[in-house]
């Protein structure tokens, strides 16, 4: 996405080629979509992309802190 760019139009373009990609048959798991979009924002999204890695990360650590299996910090 180029700065500058409405995030709705960027939005609509990844969709559309996330829907030609299923209409081959290619299948994506919504942790890899979630990785294609925070990878194609602009530099002014930074903060944003930053947060919410901070917060699968917590996620991902929080099972440990509590005991429980790496399996449920997934769900």
């Amino acid at each position: 996405m180029k700065e500058g760019t409405p995030l709705k139009e960027h939005l609509n373009e990844l969709n559309f080629i996330l829907m030609e990609l299923c209409d081959i048959d290619v299948k994506m798991e919504n942790e890899d979509l979630t990785i294609i979009l925070l990878a194609s924002l602009p530099p002014s999204y930074e903060n944003f992309v930053s947060s919410l890695k901070a917060t699968r990360c917590q996620k991902c650590l929080s099972p440990w802190k509590t005991g429980g299996r790496h399996s449920d910090a997934i769900t």
